[in-house]
């Protein structure tokens, strides 16, 4: 750290005051991390070379709903 840049006080969180989040189907409140592999092929890579991503998801360990953040849900109109 250079020694112009100030520090901030680290914060103090109650997390029982914090909302917890539940899973939309089930209601549940715990869930597993698990690992979708995204592959970019080389022409989009820094290193010019085949490469594959790892992103990180949460799975509801009640029903096995996993929020895909790259699905564009639409809405229903009626």
């Amino acid at each position: 750290m250079k020694t112009n840049e100030k520090q901030l006080p680290p914060i103090t969180v109650d997390l029982n005051n914090l909302e917890d989040i539940i899973c939309p189907i089930c209601g549940g409140m715990y869930f597993d991390i698990v690992h979708r592999l995204k592959r970019v092929p080389a022409m989009l890579s820094r290193s010019s070379k085949e490469e594959t991503i790892s992103i990180a998801l949460f799975r509801c360990i009640t029903c096995g709903f996993i929020k895909d953040p790259f699905k564009i849900e639409k809405k229903q109109t009626n």
